[in-house]
């Protein structure tokens, strides 16, 4: 048995000692999330391989980019012809539009974060492999911090602050139905208010009612935290999510959170850590297209009924059992997604890329062949 586990330590010291001379280049686009979350995997491949900024000099190229930019990138640099390449994407609907299902055939393999983008992946390539999010994030803020969002919210003790992150132009989001449920409540719960943390470019303009604010203005990372910190409760009647970090942040908040029980976000959310929303499953309604999500594809339509009985059960049961519950459970689950577990996927990941065929071949698209 000694020699046996002499053997084994041996052969995960080797594989140590093999990717260490691997080199990768990860690359990715500016959007806040993406850059976030890039960031995060950039530094987990760090610790196990020799990570690049030149794409000439990487054996594996990591490309974090809506995919329908990856052929300008092919033609800008045409050295991913003779590399690895991984996409790494998500989407948000049941379909992937024409543009991504001919851009993914660039690629050698996709890496996404949940099962929902998984299963719309694998309709279109051949080889997608699961790479969860690491849900961290460092939760601290100032008092100044904590002021400041005071200020901006006129913070009173005696409200109940709902809560949520969004793009007004995002109609993904679905940020018209929730303020529609609070207005629809506003009676039952007097002093409640809801919080719509919008982008700089948003006109919420008739949206703006009583007990309803959004803060439009640009916040540094620890004013969010403070945001997040003095709320009570997130919410989110998303159409469709590929992850949802911002419910993953709510949770690691500890805050109790609402949200549709549909996509990526039920890689980490379930009836026991979070108030989820019935929902249909329908064709995307033609006032709901933008972007790349047209009719052809599906996405959630939450209850309008339970996302109000649902405001209304944490406005008059904040601090019950039950909802402690859901908080204690939240903050438990939530823990596989830690940076060693994340580390471990992407570690032996990299390892079956480095002893493939298509690897040693080092010819782009083989996957084909």
């Amino acid at each position: 048995m000694e020699a046996v586990g002499q053997e084994i330590t041996k052969e995960i010291a080797g594989s140590k000692s093999t990717l260490r001379n691997v080199k990768v280049s990860y690359g990715c686009g500016r959007y806040p999330s993406h850059a976030r979350v890039a960031r995060v995997y950039r530094n987990i491949i760090r610790s196990q391989c020799n990570v690049v900024k030149e794409i000439d000099l990487a054996d594996i190229v990591v490309l974090h980019f809506e995919p329908h930019t990856f052929a300008s990138l092919f033609e800008t640099y045409p050295v991913l012809r003779k590399k690895y390449v991984v996409g790494y994407c998500v989407w948000e609907a049941s379909e992937l539009p024409i543009s991504y299902r001919e851009a993914i055939r660039q690629v050698q393999e996709i890496w996404t974060c949940s099962q929902y983008c998984l299963e719309i992946f694998a309709r279109h390539h051949p080889r997608v492999i699961y790479v969860p999010h690491v849900v961290e994030r460092d939760t601290s803020y100032s008092e100044a911090d904590g002021e400041y969002i005071g200020r901006a919210i006129s913070y009173d003790p005696g409200n109940f602050y709902f809560f949520m992150v969004t793009k007004l132009w995002d109609l993904r989001k679905n940020t018209t139905a929730l303020m529609t449920a609070f207005r629809n409540q506003r009676s039952t719960m007097p002093k409640a208010r809801l919080i719509i943390k919008a982008g700089p470019q948003d006109d919420a303009g008739a949206l703006v009612t009583d007990g309803i604010i959004v803060l439009r203005e640009n916040l540094n990372e620890t004013q969010v935290n403070a945001l997040y910190a003095t709320a009570d409760a997130y919410v989110s009647p998303h159409h469709s999510e590929g992850w949802g970090l911002t419910l993953s942040d709510a949770m690691l908040f500890q805050k109790p959170t609402i949200a549709t029980g549909y996509s990526g976000n039920r890689e980490f959310m379930n009836a026991d850590n979070s108030l989820l929303l019935d929902f249909a499953e329908d064709h995307i309604k033609p006032e709901d297209c933008f972007y790349l999500f047209d009719s052809s594809m599906k996405w959630a339509y939450p209850s309008l009924d339970d996302l109000q009985q649902k405001m209304l059960l944490l406005y008059q049961e904040r601090g019950a059992p039950e909802i402690l519950r859901r908080i204690r459970n939240a903050s438990n689950d939530i823990q596989k997604f830690n940076r060693n577990s994340v580390n471990a996927i992407l570690e032996k990941r990299i390892m079956e890329i480095v002893n493939s065929d298509r690897f040693s071949q080092a010819v782009a698209r083989d996957w084909r062949t």
